[in-house]
């Protein structure tokens, strides 16, 4: 013989507590992840420009020296020095597509980077309380206790009362519950070690200002060993320096794969409203009824 009870409802049930000793996390894994609207400072790297134009500048100096030959006890007479005849600019036409290494102080926006097969590994929850909460709008259906059943004959019975009853086992079919509110969910911290961003796609990256990337180079002098003409010396010292304006920066398809060590999240409030919960298929292995009355 088994007790059936087709369907129980139960309109509110409150709990003042719930305290779970660990909830074990992962390993977690994001089909995709779309993160939109990035703005970024960029102080180093390499990157692809367009449009880009050159001014050359040539800074000219006029070094001279003159060396007399005295006899002794006379000193040699030695004088000479360096006069700057000017810096001269020419702004070359538009270069096209260059590459640039270090560059600095570049703000760059991302309008959206999409990864896909994001994994990670989490430290487990430990220590979570729940506090005030309350569960509406439950249901049970299906009830049968006990699962193995019981046997009673030649027994008529006018009324009954029972208290501390055991039954070994119990099964429900399912169970619903509407809504389960509680105080919001307190984490201390919550660790995601490994983070392993399988593929990102960054369809397009572009600076928000435009910038300079100033280069100088080696000076030379004209003639390399200058020009000698007795007790006079002569040479150009020319050195050449350039500024690249770069009105535009553009990144366009690119593909990106990393790693991170640890992420760590420290105290995290998290309200939380639970929803048409449904458990199905439920076993209870011991249910103790206090006591009951039939008649």
């Amino acid at each position: 013989m088994h007790v059936n009870v087709p369907e129980v409802d139960i309109q509110r049930a409150a709990l003042s507590s719930i305290s779970v000793g660990q909830v074990g996390i992962g390993p977690i894994t994001v089909g995709e992840l779309v993160v939109q609207d990035i703005n970024a400072r960029l102080n180093s790297g390499v990157a692809f420009i367009r449009n880009m134009t050159v001014t050359l500048r040539l800074r000219i100096d006029f070094e001279w020296s003159v060396h007399v030959g005295l006899p002794w006890p006379f000193d040699d007479i030695d004088i000479g020095g360096t006069e700057h005849l000017g810096t001269f600019s020419f702004n070359l036409p538009a270069v096209g597509d260059v590459t640039i290494p270090g560059l600095s102080n570049i703000n760059l926006n991302i309008p959206s980077l999409t990864a896909h097969n994001v994994t990670a590994s989490a430290n487990p929850l430990t220590n979570l309380q729940v506090n005030n909460a309350s569960a509406e709008t439950i249901q049970a259906r299906d009830a049968v206790l006990p699962t193995a059943g019981f046997t009673i004959a030649g027994l008529s019975l006018n009324s009954v009362e029972g208290e501390n009853i055991g039954v070994p086992a119990a099964t429900v079919r399912q169970s619903t519950v509407g809504r389960v509110r509680a105080d919001p969910l307190a984490v201390s911290e919550l660790s995601l070690n490994s983070v392993s961003l399988g593929s990102a796609t960054v369809p397009t990256v572009r600076n928000t200002s435009p910038f300079d990337v100033p280069t100088n180079f080696q000076a030379r002098r004209i003639p390399p060993g200058g020009a000698d003409f007795g007790i006079l010396e002569i040479a150009l010292v020319i050195t050449p320096s350039a500024t690249s304006h770069i009105p535009y920066l553009e990144i366009n398809n690119s593909n990106l794969t990393a790693t991170t060590g640890r992420v760590v999240v420290r105290n995290i409030t998290l309200p939380f409203e639970v929803l048409n919960l449904t458990l199905s298929q439920i076993g209870v292995n011991t249910v103790g009824i206090p006591a009951f009355t039939a008649s």
